[in-house]
């Protein structure tokens, strides 16, 4: 009872895969090994109706064509007691799989039959040891119900409790057990029926040799990922005949390729550039098995019976995992990817083969109780990618499904928990209004949002003021009643996660009070920044300084001495704020004090330019203009004032720039 209780835990965890988790994106699902425990009725009234030994061929059928890497095999043989059993084996090697066979055929058929004594072994030697990653299955062959002899120490009542148990633990196990019906002596067995459809599994009756392909290819298709195709078919002519069978990629681990008929067949033959290959035959099909084939066309030669139809199917088995690369966190409403792809076990390589990829029909979807969802599916040479986006948040299962012509792999483990995040916001702490206020309306969307994407919401909680008014999302304040209050305001989203808000202090002021702190502030603003401006402009202003040069002409002076041109460089009065024309004189040891050039001046100014202006009585002109007194004058690069003073003397003054490199003769 232990091991069973065990074997039930187990089972939950284990079913047709195995699941293990690499990292928190990283899955890996490696497909389980399959253990089949044979049931065999050998009791007398089999000599009737197996007398071709079909059960035996069959077993025999499944022990050649079985995936020899990850299979294993065992047997009951029943009467009115057991006969003969083994424990599941493995079928790796060919003398393995022979000396399992043989020692099936060395069953004899005698005596009464006890099948609850029969279903109860086989279950238990499955079971007491039954390995992790490992689908259980149980076939139980017969032609009939219990026929137990007056004389047994057991009677109905014992066989069918034993039945009973099975068929209930089978079921918390999920272990199918598949029942087959031989012979047609007896009518329908209603406790084959029973056990077939009480444990998933199914009821086949009238065993024939053209029906073994079929239950074997049916056992196999449903508790393991290969699938037997059926290939090519032709009718015998009893001489040699050939079949050509493709291998269609590189990346199988075993291929069976079977041949079925109702005789023996002669002379099989199979004509294969590779090694690891063995060959079995039986009465009624040939199975070649070929480990880590080639990819290759492979040709089969025989010797059939005239008129008899002989057929071709194929087995291809892999070692290979499927590895899915899942987001830590998928969120509602946002696209999300999980990328699958296959790994070969053999050499723990990532198979990159778009041909191979484009064979495969994948279908992943996720499912609650209410709700499954498609996911859209793109392949490349390397990968299947599948994404979508799910509106609701919850637990969903991912199932994921990969149908290829030569194996099916279908996983319903993995558990995701798709996430809401909850509404987040930020408003205004406190709110100051006056009674002579319009309505002040807030769009309550710009200040709350859900990170999701979801509508919200929204809700006034805690208020003691009659102001506020709100519909749908616009939150209106009516400033009628002055007072303080306090609000929050709650959203959420459509699946009921919510965030309130702080504490919000509504201000309600009458508008004199209101405004009177407003008006002082702006004036003091105000006062400070004319303050600030002033002394900004007086410091940071541009000041304004001697540049260039100016020429002097003398003309016509009265005293009849003449004055070469003079040059006066300004940058020497670059620290003065003003200087008269006649300072420049004196500079160039000029005296002529008669013409009174005191009373014309020179000031610096912005942008390379100087001011004229004359105190005086001479006459000053620029540009055929007579300039005022008393009025100054800019003068930029290439001005020239004329002056006459009251003796007639001319000075002629021109501005310029000045060249540093350019001396002139008479430079001051």
């Amino acid at each position: 009872m232990k091991i069973l209780n065990r074997l039930i835990a187990l089972s939950i965890m284990c079913t047709l895969i195995t699941l293990q988790t690499i990292s928190a994106q990283e899955i890996i699902y490696t497909p389980n090994n399959i253990s089949i425990m044979f049931v065999l009725d050998c009791s007398n009234s089999m000599n009737r109706n197996d007398s071709k030994d079909l059960a035996v061929e069959m077993m025999g059928m499944f022990i050649d064509t079985l995936p020899s890497h990850r299979a294993s095999v065992g047997y009951v043989a029943y009467n009115h007691g057991i006969t003969s059993y083994s424990e599941p084996r493995s079928l790796a090697t060919e003398g393995q799989r022979k000396n399992l066979k043989n020692r099936i055929r060395r069953v004899r058929k005698s005596g009464f039959s006890d099948m609850g004594l029969g279903l109860k072994t086989g279950f238990e030697l499955m079971t007491a040891n039954l390995e992790e990653n490992t689908q259980p299955v149980m076939i139980l062959i017969s032609d009939g119900e219990t026929d137990l002899s007056p004389h047994s120490n057991r009677n109905i009542t014992d066989s069918n409790n034993d039945i009973n148990y099975v068929i209930d633990n089978a079921k918390e196990l999920k272990i199918p057990i598949y029942t087959i019906e031989v012979g047609d002596e007896f009518k329908t067995s209603n406790t084959l029926l029973t056990i077939s459809s009480e444990t998933d599994g199914k009821h086949f009756n009238n065993l024939t040799p053209n029906g073994l392909i079929d239950i074997v290819s049916h056992v196999i298709k449903n508790n393991d990922t290969a699938i037997i195709n059926s290939n090519l078919a032709t009718i015998g002519t009893g001489k040699k005949q050939e079949m050509i069978i493709p291998i269609e990629d590189s990346i199988t681990k075993e291929v069976n390729l079977i041949l079925t008929t109702q005789s023996h067949l002669k002379e099989p033959k199979i004509f294969y550039k590779g090694e690891n290959v063995s060959f079995s035959q039986s009465n009624h099909y040939t199975v070649a098995k070929i480990l880590n084939p080639k990819q290759e066309e492979i040709k089969l030669e025989f010797t059939g019976r005239p008129n008899e139809t002989i057929k071709a199917y194929l087995l291809s088995s892999y070692d290979m995992s499927l590895i899915l690369d899942v987001p830590d966190t998928i969120q509602k409403n946002k696209a999300f990817n999980i990328d699958a792809y296959l790994r070969n076990n053999i050499d723990h390589q990532v198979v990159k083969d778009l041909s191979f990829y484009n064979k495969i029909t994948p279908s992943l979807t996720m499912e609650t109780d209410t709700e499954q969802v498609n996911l859209d599916i793109t392949i490349s040479n390397e990968k299947i990618q599948a994404g979508n986006r799910l509106e609701n948040s919850g637990n969903y299962t991912l199932y994921t499904r990969l149908t290829h012509p030569n194996f099916n792999m279908e996983f319903r483990e993995l558990k995701l928990d798709i996430k809401n995040s909850q509404p987040k916001g930020e408003f205004f702490k406190k709110i100051k209004l006056h009674t002579a206020s319009k309505p002040k309306v807030y769009q309550l969307d710009k200040y709350f949002q859900d990170p999701d994407g979801d509508t919200l919401t929204y809700e006034i909680i805690n208020n003691n003021a009659e102001s506020l008014e709100l519909e749908g999302s616009l939150l209106t304040i009516n400033p009628t009643n002055k007072g303080t209050y306090q609000f929050e305001i709650k959203a959420t989203d459509n699946e009921g996660l919510s965030y309130t808000s702080e504490a919000i202090d509504l201000i309600i002021l009458p508008t004199l009070q209101y405004y009177y702190p407003i008006t002082i502030t702006v004036t003091c603003l105000l006062m400070g920044v004319l303050v600030f401006a002033i002394i900004y402009r007086r410091r940071k202003a541009p000041k304004p300084t001697f540049t260039g040069k100016i020429n002097a002409y003398f003309m016509n002076l009265t005293d009849g001495d003449e004055v070469a041109p003079l040059t006066f460089p300004l940058y020497q009065f670059e620290n003065k704020k003003r200087i008269t024309l006649e300072e420049l004189l004196q500079q160039a040891n000029i005296d002529k004090p008669f013409l009174n050039t005191k009373e014309i001046y020179f000031e610096p100014g912005l942008d390379k330019t100087i001011v004229f202006y004359n105190k005086g009585f001479a006459t000053s002109m620029k540009d055929s203009i007579i300039l005022s007194r008393n009025v100054k004058y800019p003068l930029q690069y290439k001005a020239k004032i004329y002056i006459t003073f009251e003796d007639g003397t001319e000075i002629e003054i021109h501005y310029n720039k000045y060249n540093p490199m350019q001396q002139d003769a008479n430079s001051y």
